[in-house]
């Protein structure tokens, strides 16, 4: 359970983890950034966080199982998807344009993960490290 939803906020093993899906299937995270911690309820806090990358469809939705597969809870949200603009004349140009599938894209979405709360309060700027 603990590896589902940790007890403190370990942004650097998450980003690595969020990292490693992406190269895996050829994307580059063009940023991160932490957004607002939200409280859950009695149990837990939400931690969000927005990305863009940039790659081909397929490997977007590859990346996104990916994400969905993490051993913790992260929950990709709130997607928005534009072509980006080198590809918007080629597409539309030429009858041996590049497949929307391939088409290099801007994708940027907010993950959410859970962090529990255990016996001291957990804030968005405490660091992953062991709890007395």
């Amino acid at each position: 359970m603990r590896q589902l939803v940790p007890t403190v906020n370990e942004v650097s093993g998450l980003l690595e983890q969020v990292s490693n899906a992406a190269r895996s299937v050829g994307l580059d995270i063009a940023s991160v950034t932490p957004q607002p911690v939200t409280p859950g309820g009695e149990h837990y806090d939400a931690h969000r966080y927005r990305l863009v990358v940039k790659g081909g469809y397929n490997r977007v939705t590859e990346f996104l199982t990916n994400v969905g597969s993490l051993p913790r809870i992260v929950t990709p949200m709130v997607l928005k998807m534009k072509v980006t603009d080198n590809t918007a004349t080629a597409a539309t140009g030429s009858h041996r344009a590049m497949p929307a599938s391939e088409a290099p894209i801007t994708t940027e979405f907010d993950i959410e993960t859970y962090v529990a709360r255990g016996s001291e309060p957990v804030t968005a700027t405490r660091r992953g490290g062991s709890t007395p």
